[in-house]
């Protein structure tokens, strides 16, 4: 089965711990890092937790066994759906400064036919963590990303060859540059440049015209 180079998976990482989080500065000396990583992606946590060592930064690793999701709905009853691990988890949010979460579904389909019910009662116990996490956020002590690591179940899903699949990621990454960071550095620069001239235009409308179509949009 096809695998990414080590060397691919170093440029992921250090592309995910030294410029995706904290708005493009990558972590510092002492952040904490949590780090969401399911069973099928271990090949990229390692790689990632060697930047965080390599960056003077500590992990936190939540590594989730691939699986285990069915189950747990078919077998939970109410209580154990609502069940919310409080102080373990406003305790994780007061002390990580950043996360990367890894999205690597091992099969994609893997709850289909169970009662959405079911996953919305679960999914709603959890907004404090959700609420928590953006309140940090948004006094700007607190950044995330989310990053994918391709899966047989996930290139099906597309209708490609899992190797094909990977070539996605490393185009759409700048993985196959000698430094992917130094690319999106480059991206950021031109988006804040753009960015700015769009501001210093004050736009207060967009009228958009076609046939059977007039829009004004404020903005």
């Amino acid at each position: 089965m096809y695998q990414p180079s080590k060397q691919v998976l170093d440029k992921y990482a250090d592309l995910l711990i030294n410029f995706a989080l904290n708005r493009g500065n990558g972590i510092k000396k002492g952040d904490v890092v949590l780090l969401q990583v399911s069973e099928c992606a271990k090949p990229l946590l390692v790689a990632l937790r060697r930047a965080v060592l390599k960056a003077g930064g500590h992990s936190i690793i939540q590594y989730i066994p691939d699986g285990m999701q069915r189950e747990f709905y078919e077998l939970a009853n109410e209580n154990q759906l609502k069940f919310f691990p409080d102080k373990q988890l406003k305790g994780l949010v007061d002390q990580i400064d950043y996360r990367v979460a890894i999205i690597s579904d091992d099969d994609p389909k893997e709850l289909m036919g169970i009662n959405p019910t079911k996953i919305m009662t679960r999914n709603k116990s959890f907004k404090p963590y959700r609420d928590w996490q953006l309140k940090k956020e948004n006094e700007s002590k607190y950044t995330w990303v989310l990053a994918l690591y391709g899966t047989p179940g996930m290139a099906k899903e597309a209708n490609l060859s899992l190797e094909a699949y990977w070539q996605e990621i490393i185009k759409a990454c700048y993985l196959d540059k000698n430094n992917p960071v130094a690319e999106w550095r480059k991206i950021f620069k031109r988006n804040k440049e753009v960015m700015k001239k769009l501001n210093d235009m004050r736009i207060v409308k967009v009228h958009v015209e076609a046939p059977n179509t007039d829009l004004h949009v404020g903005i």
